[in-house]
């Protein structure tokens, strides 16, 4: 990626905490790819625990207009600090990290969980952009013991809307499903569309969010209209799709 003379927006990297910023028209966007454990057991292979997203996630997406639409939590809720936490009742939940995930036996591997990622940010005509590669792993970061798995993804941040590029290499028992997992941010209440196989819309106080993929089977159907995670604290509508092995897939957000 060439940086021109003239830059379109504004890109910084906290090196310190694996953290990418991006700002341009409307869009404000984080990338993160932070490798500290919080949790030290995870570091020791326990199966069951929870960190922060990494992976070159799109950890936080905001538009000026319409507000938060993704705001990452932790890869899985635990009660590290049980008088400071809250317990879940009711209700359904799930991360709230745009990610690839596929579940096999009884391992879930997502992309959000790699701490080895790799990020590369610039910007070129007219548009910030991010690449990220890394590898499918369990959030106790163990690889899969059938099969290997990485994925590719591109950001593409420009003043109109913002694409996600997702492909995932090489192979996985079956018949597992790989899926990339958008978790919009969504109070009860919006209004959500799905227009047709390959696109949906949110209608939100402000204006309309609109979702388009060029997925073969477009959208799966949203099942629950909404999740919610008690930390960040925001309910979602999670936005779903099957990703074949070795195909760029395409998804647009417009304001």
């Amino acid at each position: 990626l060439q940086m021109p003379n003239r830059c379109v927006g504004l890109t910084d990297t906290f090196h310190g905490i694996g953290t990418h910023l991006a700002a341009i028209g409307p869009w404000r966007g984080t990338v993160t790819e932070y490798d500290w454990e919080y949790v030290e057991d995870v570091q020791s292979g326990s199966s069951g625990a929870g960190g922060h997203a990494s992976g070159g996630a799109l950890s936080t997406l905001y538009h000026r207009l319409l507000g938060p639409l993704f705001t990452a939590s932790m890869t899985h809720y635990r009660m590290v600090e049980i008088s400071n936490q809250q317990q879940y009742r009711d209700g359904r939940t799930m991360p709230l990290i745009p990610r690839i995930e596929f579940a096999y036996g009884n391992e879930t591997y997502m992309s959000c969980n790699d701490y080895k990622a790799v990020v590369k940010a610039g910007q070129s005509s007219g548009e910030i952009v991010f690449i990220v590669d890394g590898r499918m792993q369990t959030v106790a970061h163990t690889l899969m013991k059938e099969g290997d798995l990485t994925y590719h993804f591109v950001y593409r941040l420009s003043k109109s809307e913002v694409e996600l590029v997702a492909t995932a290499n090489g192979h996985v028992p079956e018949p597992a499903l790989i899926r990339l997992i958008l978790p919009v941010v969504s109070r009860v209440g919006e209004r959500v569309e799905h227009l047709s196989p390959g696109s949906i819309q949110i209608v939100k106080p402000q204006g309309t969010l609109r979702i388009h993929t060029d997925a073969t089977d477009g959208f799966e159907a949203i099942r629950d209209a909404h999740v919610f995670n008690l930390v960040p604290g925001f309910e979602c509508v999670p936005i779903s799709l099957i990703l074949p092995l070795a195909k760029e897939t395409r998804v647009r957000l417009e304001a």
